[in-house]
């Protein structure tokens, strides 16, 4: 069975940021999934040196799973992420942006906590409270 699935990443360093494809061995297979290892190398045989942690992975491409059957699920779910990590971290800069023009604001350091915003303030419109 040397079946495999397949995951993007991104890896930073001092000469740019590369995108790398991890690649999952398929171990077993179920009726609902697939057991994989990631590759992590080629042993002198040419065999595959896998991680020692395991992954159950759902079948099908819709939905979150850790690695998909093909390079294009694969860059999609990677898109997909991105555009996720952008969502959130314009709302944290947005958070950041106006505590810092409310801290601006006080005149004296508080004593007690304080809270900020109203009505009509738009920042926290992106939060859910439970």
């Amino acid at each position: 069975m040397s079946e495999f699935k397949f995951r993007y990443i991104e890896s930073v360093h001092e000469f740019g940021v590369d995108l790398e494809l991890v690649k999952f061995k398929l171990i077993k297979k179920t009726p609902r999934g697939s057991w994989v290892q990631q590759v992590i190398g080629t042993a002198w045989d040419g065999s595959d040196v896998l991680s020692i942690r395991k992954h159950f992975v759902l079948d099908g491409e819709e939905g979150k799973r850790l690695c998909y059957a093909t390079f294009e699920a694969a860059l999609k779910s990677y898109k997909t992420r991105k555009r996720h990590q952008i969502a959130r971290a314009k709302t944290s800069l947005e958070l950041a942006t106006f505590m810092l023009k409310e801290c601006d604001k006080l005149t004296e350091p508080p004593t007690i906590g304080v809270t900020f915003g109203n009505e009509e303030s738009d920042v926290l419109s992106n939060y859910a409270f439970y």
